[in-house]
């Protein structure tokens, strides 16, 4: 059952230099930004969309009206609040999927959104925090932010009462900083254990060798993501992390494109690349198919899709990405706070909250070759998270 997801492009207030090319265009690499952090906007394209079975969806719906008991039944919709949004960058791809889903859920129940992107930038991030909270907000949502960065807008909030969810990664547990985020570890284990099986394979263009590309200044979930591929390479009793780099965030893709180039020059038979950053899968699609003339052994496996990596998987260019339905924490936070707003219920702490709903959400996934299909949107696996909210949203305030 596919059902499209629309996501929001920003295309405006930003000169970027667009300078990779992989089978078809990839819109990845250095951009600058001359404003300060706006108000994000853009044109809407179909990326991503839920592609379970109607048996999935109509499973969703019963989780929903039984949750929607379990919370109290009918009550009144709380009305006309505002939603800030702290986006990680409008270049992020899941960031853009958080965005997309707190906008689409905000017209399900006639909220406004004010959305603020820093592109990455700390000292916008800060200003961001301000802005939002200047609009007089009922809850605000970041995207992969730690707490730590935003403390004092972060107390200012909860002097206020404003509830505070993150969202995509997790980050440092903070009194009033309700994290949805991943912790890392239960995604990174189900890529590794797919690259580990397939390199446990012989293959005499292949050594069990992996290059790993790391970011653990990024946040929590990054760095246990690294942890727990040094966990299980040394458990499989045949691999080898011949190479661990951290990325340099100043210069990622120059940093990533030589690095891969150079690991290949060192070892030819270097048997997979494996990467936490999401634009860098094509970027060492690219530096492998130059180093190994179109006939590829390398495998490149990662964490967290984006239009580009599922084009790479369909095309034959990347081998797997780790993934999650990230929409599934948008509309996790919006349910807590309309729970909070319209009962006084007590909002769920962490990332606990999805095994609260006994509907099998936000588990991790894999999209290969075999599950990405041959066209289409990047599907979104798993559990149909907006029919079970659509369905607890209908039963508790009528929402249609």
């Amino acid at each position: 059952m596919k059902r499209a997801s629309s996501i929001l492009r920003k295309k405006t207030r930003r000169n970027c230099y667009f300078g990779i090319a992989l089978v078809a265009t990839l819109a990845v690499s250095a951009c600058s930004q001359s404003t300060d952090a706006a108000e994000s906007t853009g044109d809407a394209s179909t990326a991503y969309a839920y592609a379970g079975t109607e048996a999935d969806t109509n499973a969703a719906r019963s989780a929903g009206e039984l949750a929607a008991a379990k919370a109290g039944g009918s009550t009144d919709l709380p009305a006309a609040k505002k939603v800030g949004l702290i986006l990680l960058s409008g270049q992020s791809a899941s960031s853009v999927r958080i965005e997309t889903a707190v906008k689409q859920i905000a017209q399900l129940l006639n909220w406004e959104v004010t959305t603020c992107d820093p592109d990455f930038d700390t000292q916008k991030l800060q200003q961001c925090a301000t802005s939002i909270l200047s609009q007089g907000p009922d809850l605000i949502i970041s995207a992969s932010q730690n707490p730590t960065q935003v403390a004092s807008a972060l107390q200012t909030a909860r002097d206020r009462g404003i509830p505070w969810f993150g969202t995509l990664s997790g980050g440092t547990q903070v009194a009033g900083f309700y994290d949805y985020g991943i912790d890392g570890t239960k995604l990174a284990e189900i890529t590794n254990d797919w690259m580990l099986s397939r390199l446990k394979v012989p293959n005499p263009s292949r050594s069990q060798q992996i290059l790993a590309f790391t970011a653990p200044t990024v946040g929590v979930a990054n760095l246990n993501q690294q942890e727990q591929l040094v966990s299980d390479v040394n458990a499989s009793g045949s691999a080898e992390l011949a190479v661990v780099h951290d990325i340099n965030l100043s210069n990622a893709a120059q940093d990533v494109l030589s690095t891969t180039t150079q690991t290949l020059q060192q070892r030819r038979d270097l048997g997979a690349v494996w990467t936490v950053c999401d634009f860098c899968l094509p970027l060492i699609s690219q530096a492998v198919r130059q180093a190994q003339a179109g006939d590829r052994s390398t495998m490149i496996v990662g964490t967290f899709s984006t239009p580009a990596s599922i084009d790479g998987i369909r095309s034959g260019a990347i081998d797997a990405v780790g993934e999650y339905a990230w929409e599934t924490q948008a509309w996790a936070a919006v349910d807590q706070a309309l729970e909070y707003m319209a009962r006084g219920t007590a909002i769920a702490p962490d990332f606990s909250v999805f095994d609260t709903y006994g509907a099998g959400l936000m588990k991790p996934y894999i999209l290969d070759k075999e599950s990405v299909g041959a066209t289409g949107s990047g599907p979104i696996l798993g559990a149909d998270y907006e029919a079970f909210f659509r369905a607890k949203w209908k039963t508790e305030f009528g929402v249609a």
